[in-house]
């Protein structure tokens, strides 16, 4: 990886002061994040951190997850992966928002921290949700993301 490249956040990275004060990214530049589209699969609430919460997760089949675009350096990357303990970054194809096809990394937990039928906490939720706000993910999206951690 020689050059920045797009991560794309579904979870609680949506947050760009989480983000920011976790690899040390700037928004100063427009072309630094964009909303997109993941198709074919859906959020879910199944990973088990090693400190017994659960966190965001996205699982293959679904009817797709909307999220955000970062662009980010290879020292991002590294930063990020070190910070994702229990996730494998993945290459993914989102289309962003001119339907235009993009070729980002993601992270998906790996299937030992898989356990099904879990709950977030209410603070990293909070995080999620201001996130997704901040980005004007849509509506019907951001209710999604209530009704599957609130039930």
């Amino acid at each position: 990886m020689e050059r920045d490249q797009w991560y794309f956040a579904y979870g609680s990275n949506l947050h760009r002061g989480q983000l920011s004060r976790r690899i040390k990214l700037s928004f100063d530049a427009a072309d630094t994040f964009q909303r997109a589209y993941l198709p074919n699969y859906q959020l879910a609430f199944n990973m088990r951190g090693e400190d017994g919460e659960f966190y965001a997760n996205i699982v293959w089949p679904g009817s797709g997850v909307h999220g955000v675009l970062y662009r980010c350096d290879l020292e991002a990357f590294k930063k990020l992966d070190a910070y994702e303990t229990g996730y494998d970054r993945r290459e993914v194809v989102v289309t962003n928002e001119q339907q235009e096809p993009i070729t980002a990394w993601v992270y998906l937990s790996r299937l030992e921290n898989i356990a099904p039928g879990s709950r977030p906490n209410t603070t990293y939720l909070q995080t999620i949700l201001k996130g997704a706000r901040e980005h004007g993910l849509p509506a019907e999206h951001i209710q999604a993301i209530e009704l599957l951690a609130w039930g």
